[in-house]
Formats: C-alpha cells, sequence, structure tokens
C-alpha cells in the first residue's frame, strides 16, 4: 500500500472518529433525534467523506455532487432536526426521513459507481483527440466580440438599464422562448469573454490582436447584463464561479483550493445572497451586520425536506412514469402544442400539500423517485456518474494539451455552477436555464460548422 493510500485512510478514520465524538457528545439533547435516523445521517456523512477522499482530480463535477449532498443533504437537515426546525414549518414524520436517508445512500453509492466505472473505461483508453474547436483568429473574435457587444444595447432595452442592478422577474408567465431570449443577451457576452479568457492562457499559435482590451470591454458588459444581485443566486454563482476558472491558471487549483471554495460558495455566499434577494442593493448591504453565517436553519436549505415531502406525495399518489422527466426534455416546445407538458415538480407537490409558496427546491434524487420511484433514483445516478465523468476527463485531456480552445473548455467551468443548479432543481426551470445560458455557444458551434462546410464546398 502506497503512502498516498495510507494518508487518505488516516485522514478517514480520523475525521470519522472526529464526527462520531460530535454527534455523540457535544449534542445532548437528543430529543428531536432517533437513532435510527442519525445512523441514516451518519452513514450518508461516511460515505461522502470517503468519496471525496478518493476523488482523483483537483477540480471536478464529481467533487461539487458531492459537497453539495454532505452539504445540502446531511450536515443542513441534520442541524435542522436536532434544533427542532422545519422549512416551511412543517415537519417529515420519522419512516420519511429514514427513506429520505435511503433515497440518499442508494444515489451516492450508485453515481460513485457509475462514475468509477467510466473513469476506468477513460483511463483504459489511448489519449483521445478533440476534434471540435473554437475557432479564435482575429476574424472569428471580431464576429464573436459584435454579437456580445450589441446583446448589451438589446438588453438594455428588455430590462431597463435600472433593472440591471436590481433582482426583477421580467418573464412572470413562464414562457420558455422569452427565458431563451433572456439568456441568450445575458450569456452571450459571458460565453465570449470565457473563449478569449481560456485563448489568453492557453498556448495557441497566434492570438488575436488587443486581447487584452477586449477582455477589459466584455468584462464591464458581463457585469452589467450579469449583476450579481440581479441574477438568482444559482445562476450568478454559475456565471462568476465559470469566469474565475476561465480566468485562473490549472495550476492554481492544487493544493484543495478549489474544495476550499466550493465550501465556501455554499456554506457563505450563498446564504448571504438571501439579503440581495430579499432587499435591493443598498439595503441588502445595511443588514449584513444582522446575518447569521453558518446556520442552516433557513429555507434555503429545505432540499432534503422536499426530497420527503416527494416521498409523501408518491406514497399518498404514485409515480408520474415519466412524466415529469419529458416535460423537461420538452421544454422547448410550447403547451398549446403539446398536452403532456406539467408543471415542475415541486410546484406539483407544494400544491397538492397547500403551501402558499410553490416555487420550491427538488433535488435530482427526488425528481427520479418522483418520476420512477428507486429504480428512477437509480437510472438518474447512473446517467449522471456517466455524463459528469465524460466531463471532467475531457476538460482534464484538453487542458494537458492546450494548444486549441475545444468547447469543453468553456462548457466545463459554468458545468461546476450547474451542477449545484441541477442537484437542488428542480429539473424542468433548471434545464430550460442551462439550455438557454449554453445557447450563444450553440449558434458559435453553428456558425464555425457552415463556414468550414462552406470552404469545404468552395475547395471541390
Amino acid at each position: 500500500m502506497t503512502k498516498r493510500k495510507v494518508a487518505k485512510l488516516f485522514i478517514i478514520y480520523f475525521f470519522s472518529v472526529v464526527f462520531i465524538l460530535y454527534f455523540l457528545f457535544f449534542f445532548k439533547d437528543f430529543t428531536y433525534l432517533d437513532l435510527s435516523i442519525g445512523l441514516g445521517f451518519l452513514a450518508n456523512f461516511l460515505l461522502c467523506f470517503i468519496f471525496l477522499v478518493f476523488a482523483k482530480l483537483n477540480i471536478s463535477t464529481y467533487k461539487v455532487c458531492y459537497y453539495f449532498i454532505l452539504i445540502f443533504l446531511v450536515m443542513a437537515p441534520y442541524s435542522q432536526i436536532i434544533s427542532d426546525y422545519a422549512p416551511w414549518g412543517e415537519y417529515l414524520t420519522k419512516s420519511e426521513i429514514i427513506e429520505t436517508n435511503l433515497i440518499i445512500l442508494v444515489f451516492q453509492i450508485t453515481f460513485f459507481v457509475s462514475y468509477l466505472y467510466s473513469q476506468r473505461k477513460i483511463l483504459s483508453n489511448p489519449f483521445p483527440r478533440l476534434d471540435k474547436t473554437i475557432r479564435t483568429n482575429n476574424k472569428y473574435v471580431s464576429y464573436y466580440m459584435l454579437f456580445a457587444i450589441i446583446c448589451f444595447p438589446i438588453g438594455v432595452w428588455l430590462f431597463g438599464f435600472n433593472n440591471l442592478f436590481t433582482k426583477n422577474n421580467l418573464w412572470d408567465d413562464g414562457d420558455s422562448f422569452l427565458f431563451l431570449i433572456e439568456f441568450l443577451v445575458r450569456s452571450t457576452p459571458v460565453i465570449v469573454l470565457s473563449i478569449l479568457l481560456n485563448t489568453r492562457k492557453s498556448k495557441v499559435a497566434i492570438k488575436p490582436r488587443l486581447l487584452n482590451l477586449k477582455i477589459i470591454v466584455l468584462t464591464i458588459i458581463s457585469i452589467l447584463l450579469n449583476f450579481p444581485v440581479s441574477l438568482s443566486r444559482f445562476l450568478s454563482g454559475t456565471v462568476y464561479l465559470g469566469l474565475i476558472i476561465s480566468f485562473l491558471k490549472d495550476k492554481f487549483w492544487k493544493r484543495k483550493l478549489f474544495d476550499v471554495m466550493v465550501i465556501f460558495s455554499i456554506t457563505i455566499i450563498f446564504p448571504l445572497f438571501t439579503l440581495f434577494k430579499r432587499f435591493d442593493l443598498i439595503e441588502g448591504f445595511q443588514n449584513i451586520s444582522n446575518f447569521s453565517f453558518g446556520n442552516f436553519n433557513n429555507v434555503d436549505f429545505d432540499s432534503f425536506t422536499m426530497i420527503g415531502r416527494t416521498v409523501r406525495y408518491v406514497n399518498e399518489h404514485t409515480f408520474s412514469y415519466g412524466k415529469q422527466l419529458v416535460s423537461a426534455l420538452l421544454f422547448f416546445v410550447p403547451r398549446s402544442v403539446i398536452d403532456i407538458k406539467g408543471k415542475p415538480t415541486s410546484t406539483l407537490i407544494a400544491e397538492s400539500q397547500g403551501f402558499f409558496f410553490t416555487n420550491l427546491s427538488e433535488p435530482i434524487m427526488g425528481e427520479g423517485f418522483f418520476n420512477f420511484g428507486i429504480i428512477g433514483v437509480i437510472i438518474f445516478a447512473l446517467i449522471l456518474g456517466y455524463t459528469f465523468c465524460k466531463l471532467d476527463y475531457m476538460y482534464y485531456y484538453s487542458k494537458i494539451e492546450n494548444t486549441n480552445i475545444n468547447y469543453v473548455d468553456i462548457i466545463f467551468p459554468f458545468s461546476l455552477g450547474f451542477v449545484v443548479f441541477l442537484f437542488r432543481g428542480a429539473l424542468q426551470p433548471v434545464v430550460v436555464r442551462i439550455m438557454g445560458f449554453f445557447l450563444p455557444l450553440i449558434l458559435i458551434f453553428i456558425f464555425n460548422n457552415s463556414i468550414n462546410n462552406s470552404r469545404g464546398v468552395k475547395n471541390k
């Protein structure tokens, strides 16, 4: 056994003992904590920690997944139960808590097995060739810049200049087409900026002229169209985390700095942005002194509870047998065309259980259970494990090559934020936002391919 493996096993053993002692002696009042419930949380905690310790890559969607589970689905609900707090004012029964822990446990193990199997398969093959590259010569970058700059006056016309700095719900009717238009305007400068930032730090032979000036211009436009407090917290985190990763060189993320940033973002930045969700910019800063950091007893950490409510809904009704999944995948089809499109899963559950506020979270495990029961949880975990492993290692290999800007170089940094978005849910609105955000990149792909095809025809 190597020294590195021994060190990892020692870390697991040490923190497991610390957590068990913390669990047994720090909380002296176990009025609200049953032993079987506590063991469920302990099992999920240990699995999370073990899977995180054995992560191979410094930066990966894999890590984000398990940090989300650790914080949102283990630490937060554990803290809520022992302090007799229930998000949205309704408690889960003992059986619902136990079943929720089992769903999370099954998801964790299945996701890990799927990721590990895919990882071994990828590493056993020769170094893959990444053929799909983004052109970054002067001519193409000028086109990208033009599209990005045009988005600013369009954004001002759509939103109003003052509304760029405040939280506003532009499209309250939930029209997917209007959402896509909004995201196209907001994310085009961000996507183009990410392309230029990756070009700047890459080993591309010929770089565009005035690259730094173009980056400064796009940074200003991106911030104005995506001002942090004007977006939802998850979308804001996705945008700025993606740009930070695009800007910094890969060697920066050694020594667990990525882990520190993810934990800090979820436990500090995410709750802090609640102030700007409730107040305007000035009032938000004025109320920072009254904000309680590290407090899980608020509705922002309702993910565990929502899985429990999903269990309750399925027990009272039945599975949706894929209807919710189809609704998410057919987000681009108007409801007037297809009648099978339903409401988001969290909205259905909230309405059926009499909640006044229906825009709730619905973790991906809950979505799987709502669609097909425990089989759905396994299917979702298998698909996500394979997909995230593929994405992680495509980015890893792209950075080793580092002589071209590949599409994965742009997709991956923003996908890290979208993982949290996806895992918290609900699935239907998240899919709309993911597709809307990457729509500019899809258009760039079509644009590059059309130019290449036209040149191929001329050369014949």
